[in-house]
């Protein structure tokens, strides 16, 4: 129970991020478009004019290999994906996507990954087609994934003063098993009308329902603490509290209902992050400001 809420909190972040990035970003959003100057430069990007800048055609030439690379490998290699698939659904929900997740991380350090969405699209897209499922996967999640992972190291690059043209970066995943369960098994069979997770689909829409809930209140309230909620914050760090795993615990101290369990579980999820990140940080800041990293780092060794 607790594992596939996490699929729900999942589809609830991702539209949630993309009309809370609309609401609250979308006019800067587009004056940048308009002019890349808006809003003036920090003293890293100025310090970074000492070092020759690294032209766009090179990112323009960069995205038309990859792009004809893709094409030519869906449309010559059996990977049963169409080429209008790999071009709309693979590279338009990266496009798509890359600027709420770049404004996302940029002010709050969490990303909300894309993996779940693009493997249930293609599950619907092209059931039973593992091997299509995989291809979406890896160019629509890891293309916005890669992105971002650029984008860090540029940043980090630019805070050292480091020249743009000799920096770079890898990574690599691997994904068979969930090309096989969203792709041979399908969504179909998980979400459809009648099947045991049908009513996670809502979750698509409680995310932009809440996000514009709490932009009206903040635009009502603009000095409460209503300013400091983040919708897709909440939904991608619940979706990221570790499922209840029972198999060690005595059977006697297991409740048979899956909904407390999950109650019981996200319940002490809050109350250890009021207590040690509300009330210590309040009372006992100094403390808090000393140990309070260290304990979850030092816990999260000794569980592994």
């Amino acid at each position: 129970m607790s594992y596939s809420l996490t699929y729900g909190l999942s589809f609830a972040a991702v539209t949630a991020v993309v009309v809370h990035t609309y609401l609250y970003n979308g006019s800067e959003i587009w004056a940048r478009l308009k002019n890349a100057q808006h809003g003036g430069e920090d003293v890293h990007r100025r310090l970074m004019r000492a070092y020759k800048e690294v032209p766009e055609w090179w990112y323009g030439v960069l995205t038309v290999v990859v792009l004809g690379l893709g094409i030519l490998t869906t449309r010559y290699w059996d990977t049963e994906l169409p080429v209008w698939g790999f071009i709309v659904v693979c590279f338009g929900l990266a496009v798509l996507l890359i600027v709420p997740e770049g404004i996302l991380q940029g002010t709050t350090n969490q990303r909300v990954f894309l993996n779940i969405i693009t493997e249930m699209i293609a599950g619907y897209a092209w059931p039973g087609k593992p091997i299509a499922n995989l291809m979406v996967k890896c160019y629509g999640y890891n293309a916005v994934k890669h992105g971002m992972d650029f984008a860090q190291d540029l940043k980090l690059g630019q805070y050292m003063s480091t020249n743009k043209q000799r920096f770079t970066c890898n990574g690599a995943k691997v994904m068979y098993n969930t090309s096989i369960i969203w792709g041979t098994i399908g969504p179909q069979r998980m979400f459809q009308s009648g099947q045991t997770y049908n009513g996670l689909v809502y979750f698509f829409l409680i995310g932009p329902v809440v996000t514009v809930l709490v932009y009206f209140l903040y635009r009502r309230y603009p000095n409460s603490w209503i300013r400091y909620i983040n919708v897709p914050i909440f939904f991608n760090a619940a979706g990221n509290i570790p499922p209840a795993n029972t198999s060690k615990i005595p059977s006697k101290l297991i409740s048979r209902d899956p909904i407390t369990d999950v109650t019981a579980q996200y319940s002490l999820w809050f109350i250890v992050g009021f207590v040690f990140n509300y009330l210590i940080r309040k009372r006992a800041f100094d403390w808090w400001k000393r140990y309070n990293c260290e304990i979850p780092a030092e816990t999260l060794g000794i569980t592994y």
